[in-house]
């Protein structure tokens, strides 16, 4: 706004910060995700402050954080959730685990599901019957699916 000499800003309606540059980045904690947020602005000037501006957004969706290994594979693979980079919602219990993996072909098509034990953090999954190429690994952990590619070597 032509004229401020700072600007007030707001995190659903609570007082974050008075700076004085048009451009302020809003700290989130890392584990933070599913959640909406609005953020307000009024314009200090020498006459006075201006009528709060609003916007809404909304955090990424939670998500796992996924290691495949050994990745290319040719008899079996693990497959394992970094609970240390996992992004989970405080909200829901069983996120960040092993619930379901599907497996597709490159064309997309299902080949299998396996559904797991509530908690599995860490599977064994078989690949040896699988031919030569490249597939992909659908991992449900009761609310996200994150998707993993996964290369079978010969």
């Amino acid at each position: 706004m032509p004229g401020a000499t700072s600007y007030n800003c707001y995190v659903n309606n609570t007082f974050s910060t008075n700076t004085t540059v048009n451009n302020v980045t809003i700290a989130t904690r890392r584990n933070d995700c599913d959640n909406s947020y609005v953020l307000g602005v009024e314009a200090v000037t020498p006459c006075g402050t201006s009528a709060r501006e609003f916007v809404a957004f909304e955090a990424p969706p939670c998500a796992m954080a996924l290691t495949v290994s050994p990745n290319p594979a040719s008899t079996q693979v693990t497959i394992a959730v970094d609970q240390q980079k996992a992004v989970v919602s405080k909200s829901t219990t069983g996120v960040g685990y092993i619930a379901e993996i599907q497996l597709t072909n490159i064309q997309g098509v299902l080949l299998r599901t396996t559904k797991y034990a509530p908690g599995s953090s860490q599977v064994s999954y078989q690949v040896a019957d699988l031919s030569a190429g490249t597939y992909f690994l659908r991992v449900f952990d009761g609310r996200n699916w994150t998707t993993q590619k996964l290369m079978i070597a010969k």
